[in-house]
């Protein structure tokens, strides 16, 4: 679950069911591609944070 605008809610929709997916799904594909793209860049220095246990 997460906070978004009514405006962002609605293209969420509209675009799941283009694709025949459900919100949830399309935001979980989303965010793995996000997160694959993110690991495939090299990290500069204002990205780099202690790695301490931290949170999500």
């Amino acid at each position: 679950m997460f906070t978004c605008s009514e405006e962002i809610k609605q293209t969420l929709e509209l675009w799941s069911e283009e694709e025949g997916r459900t919100v949830s799904n399309l935001v979980e594909r989303i965010v793995a591609e996000a997160i694959a793209t993110r690991q495939q860049k090299p990290p500069t220095s204002s990205s780099k944070k202690s790695k301490g246990a931290g949170t999500a």
